[in-house]
């Protein structure tokens, strides 16, 4: 008998879209805008972002000359088998993203060490802090 496939992305279309939405990301550029870019509507974007539908390589070649980075990068964590859908490493918000970015660009130690603190402080407070 013919073994069918479930439906569903594949694990190198999901890696595909995580670096796609990173390389997005780290350009600074909206899904909106890298559809608008591509041609394509934000919505695509998103389902390509998700791994829903399959990158076709012109689609890949483009994005790679809009992120000035060769095509492989799209398919970096490919050959690292801890690196699955299986086990996806968490998405981050945007702000979040923007954040981590602007932390690792920041050259004074000291800067960073006040922020991590400020955080570790921050994470370490109570949710109900209004009786005091």
């Amino acid at each position: 008998m013919n073994e069918t496939r479930k439906r569903g992305p594949r694990d190198i279309d999901v890696l595909v879209g995580q670096n796609i939405r990173t390389l997005r990301n780290l350009n600074g550029m909206s899904q909106t805008s890298l559809g608008e870019k591509l041609g394509i509507t934000f919505q695509q974007v998103q389902k390509y972002e998700k791994g829903a539908n399959r990158v076709s390589a012109s689609s890949l070649y483009e994005m790679a000359k809009i992120f000035a980075v060769g095509v492989e990068a799209f398919f970096q964590g490919a050959d690292d088998p801890k690196a699955s859908a299986s086990s996806p490493i968490p998405a981050l918000s945007s702000q979040a993203f923007k954040l981590g970015v602007a932390y690792d660009n920041n050259r004074n130690g000291a800067f960073k060490k006040a922020v991590t603190s400020l955080l570790s402080t921050l994470g370490s407070e109570p949710a109900d802090s209004e009786a005091a």
